[in-house]
């Protein structure tokens, strides 16, 4: 059997029958399978009346980001102050020098808002095309608990901003629980927004 249509673009891809994906992505199909029997999906977050909960202080590297590694403490500082943030229901932006972890300490806001408030998303993450492969791979391994995919049913929805201007009326249709903007001019960043 051949498998030559793996790697081709978008544009060139096609519709195969069930038997042949199956054959040839049985360990995707059964992610896929456990992933839609997760307890863990957007429509089962938890619902806020009123105010958000409370926020207490993080003082150490939570347990489910120490199973990926370990926040510096000036990323501690940062994750801390985006979950006062969010229970304060206030936007922010998290600028800083180019590799100083902003793109983990927003993963890190993610995976405190899905394992500490109930919060499964979808969360919708905007990277440069340029930056998508590292973001993606940083989202797999800082957290491998949350779906990133593009389906209907995932956590988190990694794209670009070019995609988000292209299908803006198609992601306005979800309710998005958190919008993370990565490495973004000013115009890309007003266009996403819009949208969530």
């Amino acid at each position: 059997m051949s498998l030559a249509w793996r790697d081709l673009s978008y544009t060139k891809l096609t519709w195969e029958d069930e038997q042949t994906v199956r054959a040839a992505a049985p360990t995707a199909i059964n992610d896929l399978q456990c992933q839609l029997a997760n307890e863990s999906l957007p429509p089962r977050s938890s619902r806020f009346t009123g105010s958000r909960p409370a926020h207490s202080d993080l003082v150490a590297t939570p347990s489910y980001i120490q199973q990926c590694g370990s926040l510096h403490n000036f990323q501690l500082v940062g994750l801390d102050w985006l979950a006062k943030l969010w229970a304060q229901e206030c936007n922010v932006i998290l600028a800083d020098e180019m590799g100083l972890g902003e793109t983990i300490q927003g993963i890190s806001l993610m995976l405190y808002l899905y394992h500490e408030r109930k919060q499964f998303g979808p969360f919708l993450v905007v990277v440069p095309l340029s930056t998508l492969p590292t973001s993606q791979e940083q989202l797999a391994k800082w957290a491998p608990a949350l779906y990133t995919v593009a389906p209907p049913t995932f956590n988190v929805l990694l794209t670009t901003y070019e995609m988000v201007l292209r299908d803006q009326h198609e992601l306005s249709r979800y309710t998005w629980q958190y919008l993370v903007v990565d490495e973004v001019a000013t115009v890309c960043a007003r266009s996403a927004v819009d949208i969530a």
